[in-house]
């Protein structure tokens, strides 16, 4: 078993391709997956803000009546 100091020994013993120090060539798959992962995030985010400001919203209409 081989054993890694530092996590850049592990990326860089990985079978994708390197260039230089480490530099990994993503595939186009990758690269898309990781658009969509941000934008699911950004989506779930938004949805929570957008929850939360209407609950803010409705509990100060009713301490004002």
């Amino acid at each position: 078993m081989v054993k890694y100091k530092r996590s850049h020994d592990r990326a860089a013993a990985s079978p994708s391709i390197t260039y230089g120090r480490g530099c990994v060539v993503m595939s186009t798959y990758e690269i898309i997956m990781i658009i969509l992962g941000i934008l699911g995030l950004l989506i779930c985010f938004g949805q929570f803000l957008i929850a939360l400001l209407t609950f803010l919203d409705k509990r100060n209409k009713k301490h004002k009546k």
